[in-house]
């Protein structure tokens, strides 16, 4: 017997598909910033969207509910912390601050999210109705950044250099890779790059800095930030 799995795939869908959606959906004026936290506030409730996907498919002697009290909390959560930015989450025309009221705002808001939950299969059911299996956590394995480990300087910092630029020039099969843990997250075969000034020969790592002192003897020069 295999255990289920704890956790399930982040989303992957054509960036054209869930582009189409977004402009028919949201509009074109909605920002970066602002789609990333309604992609998440999916992602991060799958107790709230399985809840609210069940009032949608009822049982005998249950009303079907398109926009369930679940899906319509979230989306007053989701005005309140937006605040003027809501008004981009609305197409041209649906958003009119003095002539609709809240709970219409509240309605098609939901309403917009209901579609995108589906759109992310987000959703404890098939096409079909039938239910598949509660949602679980999301994974984000598969979004994780790439990080690089580099020199705190970004430019060399003897006078006499005219603050240069400092150049990459380890060879690609010479670069270590190392794990990095930061904010108790663990990061896989991340690089560790050294920089050098092509003037002074004044090599730059993230812990610390080579250079040489006015008897041509090379330092090592230990960082705090490190």
């Amino acid at each position: 017997v295999t255990a289920a799995p704890q956790t399930q795939p982040f989303p992957n869908l054509p960036f054209k598909v869930f582009s189409t959606f977004v402009e028919q959906t949201f509009g074109s004026n909605i920002s970066l910033a602002t789609m990333l936290l309604l992609l998440f506030t999916m992602t991060e409730n799958p107790e709230l969207l399985s809840l609210h996907a069940r009032q949608q498919h009822p049982a005998e002697g249950e009303n079907k509910t398109v926009a369930s009290g679940w899906i319509c909390s979230l989306s007053r959560t989701i005005m309140h912390q937006l605040k003027d930015d809501i008004k981009t989450v609305f197409r041209p025309g649906e958003y009119q601050s003095k002539q609709n009221h809240q709970d219409n705002k509240d309605l098609k808001l939901s309403i917009k999210l209901d579609a995108f939950a589906k759109l992310l299969n987000l959703t404890p059911y098939d096409h079909q109705g039938k239910f598949k299996e509660r949602l679980r956590p999301v994974s984000y394995t598969a979004i994780q950044a790439v990080h690089a480990i580099c020199p705190d300087s970004i430019t060399c910092v003897d006078q006499q250099c005219a603050s240069r630029a400092l150049l990459q020039t380890t060879r690609p099969r010479d670069v270590p890779l190392v794990t990095l843990i930061e904010d108790n997250i663990s990061y896989e075969d991340v690089p560790i790059l050294t920089g050098k000034c092509m003037q002074c020969g004044a090599m730059y790592y993230a812990d610390h800095e080579c250079f040489q002192d006015n008897y041509g003897s090379w330092t090592k020069c230990y960082l705090n930030s490190t």
